[in-house]
């Protein structure tokens, strides 16, 4: 009797950690994005800086409208070289080169490259004790 009660708080306690897990990074990942949107913002662009009252949000959407703006000038010419010479660079130093080639293909998997067949597929290997899945995108079909 004492095991199955210890058994199942135990298991409500397993049961409460995957359910607050998700939630508290999500309001730390949201509370950090806020603090990086306002700190992007360059103090004589802020008006939350030298205006006597505060207009919360302000940061963010300043933020938005000048990411907005470096996409659409990366989406230019000029913009195109500059981003290559840049890249070029980055790929010239061994750790920074793998960890922005990582960010860079991970970025891409999100954008639509014209292809309305995109499909998440679960791979499965059921060669070790425990079984191991992944998720991967599929990116063509071999018929045999």
């Amino acid at each position: 009797m004492k095991s199955s009660i210890i058994t199942k708080l135990r298991n409500y306690f397993l049961a409460g950690i995957v359910t607050l897990i998700p939630i508290f990074i999500t309001v730390y990942l949201t509370i950090v994005v806020i603090d990086l949107f306002a700190n992007i913002v360059p103090n004589a662009l802020n008006p939350n800086k030298y205006l006597p009252f505060k207009i919360p949000g302000l940061e963010i959407l300043i933020a938005l409208v000048i990411t907005t703006f470096i996409g659409m000038i990366s989406l230019t010419y000029f913009g195109k070289q500059f981003l290559s010479f840049g890249t070029s660079l980055l790929e010239k130093i061994p750790v920074i080169r793998s960890i922005y080639s990582g960010v860079t293909q991970f970025t891409k998997s999100f954008q639509d490259d014209g292809s309305a067949n995109k499909k998440v597929v679960l791979i499965r290997s059921e060669e070790h004790t425990s079984e191991l899945q992944s998720l991967a995108y599929l990116v063509c079909r071999l018929l045999l």
